[in-house]
């Protein structure tokens, strides 16, 4: 949850990981007025993720496709801000398990026993 592809997700900027990934690897993204080009990027407490000058019109296409299509609400998790009027997010804290949002019930406890044993 600290990638920087996954955040940007998180956002509700793209629809996909892999949009996510695009938009990075094409160098959309800034993190602190810094282009990156990594998709696992790291992110820190306090960091600001912003699109380019060229990215702010992709991620506004793509935001108006998801919200007229899908008709559905992004949820912002509590671990970041997101102001999508001038579309900066800010990473403000790492997550706790509880926050993360998973599409399927998940036992973390026994992933953790799997790969504690391999």
């Amino acid at each position: 949850e600290k990638r920087l592809d996954i955040v940007i997700y998180r956002l509700g900027w793209a629809k996909s990981i892999f949009m996510c990934r695009q938009l990075i690897c094409h160098g959309h993204i800034m993190v602190n007025n810094k282009k990156v080009n990594i998709s696992s990027y790291r992110l820190k407490k306090g960091d600001i993720i912003e699109p380019t000058s060229e990215g702010i019109e992709i991620i506004k296409s793509m935001m108006m496709n998801l919200w007229k299509f899908s008709k559905r609400f992004i949820l912002i998790p509590n671990y970041l801000e997101v102001n999508n009027k001038i579309l900066v997010g800010v990473f403000i804290r790492s997550p706790i398990i509880k926050e993360i949002y998973y599409p399927k019930n998940i036992n973390i406890k026994l992933i953790n026993q799997f790969y504690k044993k391999n």
